[in-house]
């Protein structure tokens, strides 16, 4: 499916892409040049760039140059916030290579984020730099915030189910649905067009496709192979991270009346039973059936925010995005 969408956007892709190879290959180091070279040598989904592209193409748009650009800023943001995110989970693996902290080093990893950081910024405000600066202004707030919150989230000593709720769902909006609201936003700002109510659809299209997203990652690493999605998974429990599936086998325990087993091993760090017993638990409840009940309803949300747009290539590509990101969900979960 992700295919057909990159076929149907392909010459606008070709020109985001030559735009990448040429931002990343204009260093003085050797060394930043020999890690750039590691770190784009395996190309991503792409997803942002597209969902960008796709809100241009919502519009009748005749010179897409700027879009263009935008597009490859956010993939070298969100490539960014993939190596300070695998920095902080010790990840070792990242679209099927080693991790660039686990071949180079901590201080090279954290460098080298922020040379992408500080790259993707150039690029999108160079085009526009009176709204664009104020949209990625706070998107990387909301990246680095969203990060702080999982840290707190990982060390909270005494986690009940009411905390675990609250704090989860802002902390996905935050890391994840925050970069999928600034590619729509930063479309919006460069085209005119866009009506008040198509805005406010677009933005929360973006929100309910984030959160969708993050629930269907989250169970990937709760139950994916590493080496078919090309990460490392099962890191969320290592690190002592309670996502939705886990919530929600939390919550049958405790509507059943039974002290909740999983939530005592989370806050006693029993790791042995989180890695030998969690699974188990959580597939005796009905946990995985209610996430993915959770994930078709954000499904509805999102396609409902697209009625007010018009049938064209850009309201195709945003909902295949949707249906595509569903079919990752791991086929041991859904059989």
């Amino acid at each position: 499916m992700i295919q057909k969408v990159i076929k149907s956007l392909s010459s606008d892709l070709i020109e985001v892409q030559k735009i990448i190879n040429h931002e990343t290959s204009q260093c003085h180091s050797k060394l930043l040049q020999e890690i750039l070279d590691h770190t784009f040598h395996v190309k991503g989904k792409l997803l942002r760039p597209i969902l960008h592209l796709a809100c241009c193409h919502l519009i009748e748009t005749k010179d897409k140059s700027s879009f263009h650009k935008i597009a490859a800023g956010l993939e070298i943001l969100h490539t960014a916030s993939l190596i300070h995110d695998d920095i902080i989970d010790n990840g070792e693996l990242r679209r099927g290579i080693e991790t660039v902290h686990k071949k180079w080093g901590l201080a090279e990893a954290t460098l080298l984020g922020d040379w992408l950081l500080s790259k993707s910024f150039h690029i999108i405000t160079h085009n526009n730099p009176n709204s664009c600066n104020t949209i990625m202004s706070q998107l990387t707030c909301e990246l680095v915030e969203g990060q702080y919150l999982e840290i707190e989230y990982n060390q909270q000593s005494a986690q009940t189910l009411s905390y675990i709720e609250s704090q989860y769902l802002k902390m996905i909006d935050l890391k994840t649905g925050s970069i999928f609201r600034a590619a729509c936003n930063l479309a919006i700002v460069c085209h005119d067009s866009f009506t008040p109510k198509q805005i406010k659809s677009l933005n929360q299209y973006a929100s309910d496709f984030g959160t969708l997203f993050q629930i269907v990652d989250d169970l990937i690493d709760f139950d994916g192979d590493s080496n078919y999605y090309g990460k490392t998974t099962g890191y969320d429990v290592i690190n002592g991270l309670i996502t939705l599936p886990v919530m929600n086998a939390i919550k049958y325990q405790e509507k059943n009346g039974q002290e909740s087993s999983i939530l005592n091993a989370f806050n006693q760090k029993n790791y042995n039973f989180l890695k030998s017993d969690l699974k188990t638990n959580v597939f005796a409840t009905n946990a995985i059936e209610t996430t993915i009940s959770s994930i078709h309803q954000l499904k509805n949300k999102c396609f409902q925010n697209l009625e007010c747009f018009n049938d064209n290539l850009g309201k195709n590509i945003l909902e295949d995005l949707v249906s595509y990101t569903i079919s990752r969900i791991p086929n041991s979960l859904t059989l």
